[in-house]
């Protein structure tokens, strides 16, 4: 039997308004651990590119969640399969949402 257990999790990584090729895209970090997180960034790959990154470390006390907002215009039409990932030292989750322009 396998258990999948997440110390960060990334979810909901979705699209919460659209115009033209621009997109607003939302995820969410949370801590699932029964202690501080710290030092937790993320990355943004929207496969057009571009990778946005996290500018400074944040801090998640236990199940805290971190709302995530990225607003990104697309240079070019297609299909991208954008990743949305969080990090803290050598734990890592991520989530994928394809995206047409």
């Amino acid at each position: 039997m396998a258990f999948d257990i997440r110390h960060i999790e990334a979810y909901n990584l979705s699209i919460v308004n659209e115009s033209e090729s621009k997109r607003m895209f939302e995820f969410i970090i949370k801590n699932n651990l029964n202690t501080n997180l710290t030092g937790i960034n993320w990355t943004f790959d929207t496969k057009n590119g571009n990778v946005i990154n996290s500018t400074m470390n944040s801090i998640l006390q236990s199940n805290e969640l971190m709302y995530v907002y990225i607003d990104y215009n697309f240079t070019s039409a297609g299909t991208f399969n954008t990743n949305a990932t969080a990090r803290n030292g050598t734990l890592i989750d991520s989530r994928n949402l394809t995206v047409t322009i």
